[in-house]
């Protein structure tokens, strides 16, 4: 039986220790800043550290080196990957939607604390009519880690608004087995695919090496590179043929 409160103490004693801060340490947001040591849905050691997951690294980096005009970030949270790639695109508008008042609340307040917050617009809810009415000024990004709605999002009725644009979509095969089939078909024709394995706990314990990490033993390390995710996920990167 996990001890959620010690866990907890655990926690906010490393975040006191190694982010006193609160300033992202690595990673393709390394400086950002959060406004309050606050994460929605997620945990929050690892985004601080810098190793949150790390698995899309390479793509963010690569996102990060185009010149979107648009941003669309569906399921933004706190705002870790909005307001980290309004700092990184400066030629980008973000886009911000969350369903969580929180989220949006802490969003704003960390585009604000980081200076981007004139190229930031939140929402609360992103639909296929939300992305059928949208203005792309040049090519635009979807983020999408909306826990499974990407199921109900991306159909037919906006491949055609989306043919364009390049997509990271978190997979929730977890949630619905047919999700990954479903996606790669409906964008087969105008995309090329990138699938990227999320990994579990005890391969992070095993392989993330930072210095900030050495001061702890290994129940430590473990319990604050853990995502803690309960279902099976993926991400596809859809870059698109145009």
């Amino acid at each position: 039986m996990y001890d959620l409160a010690k866990i907890e103490q655990t926690i906010t004693q490393a975040i006191a220790e190694v982010c006193p801060d609160h300033t992202v340490r690595h990673g393709p947001f390394q400086g950002m800043k959060y406004a309050e040591t606050k994460s929605v849905g997620s945990a929050l050691f690892p985004k601080l550290l810098g190793c949150y997951e790390r698995e899309i690294h390479p793509v963010i980096e690569r996102i990060c080196d185009r010149p979107y005009s648009e941003i669309i970030d569906i399921g933004c949270a706190e705002g870790y990957y909005a307001v980290g790639l309004a700092m990184r695109i400066p030629t980008a508008t973000v886009h911000a939607f969350d369903t969580n008042a929180e989220g949006i609340r802490l969003c704003q307040s960390m585009a604000e604390q980081n200076g981007v917050a004139e190229r930031l617009v939140t929402g609360e809810f992103c639909d296929r009519a939300t992305l059928n009415a949208f203005s792309f000024r040049g090519r635009g990004l979807i983020f999408c880690d909306c826990e499974g709605y990407e199921q109900e999002l991306l159909t037919e009725v906006v491949r055609a608004t989306l043919s364009k644009h390049d997509l990271l979509i978190e997979i929730h095969d977890g949630l619905d087995p047919s999700i990954s089939a479903n996606i790669r078909q409906l964008f087969s024709a105008t995309h090329r695919l990138e699938a990227i394995k999320v990994v579990d706990d005890a391969t992070r314990l095993a392989t993330y090496h930072y210095p900030e990490l050495e001061r702890y033993d290994q129940e430590t390390r473990g319990i604050l590179t853990a995502e803690c995710r309960a279902i099976s996920t993926e991400w596809f990167f859809l870059e698109s043929l145009a």
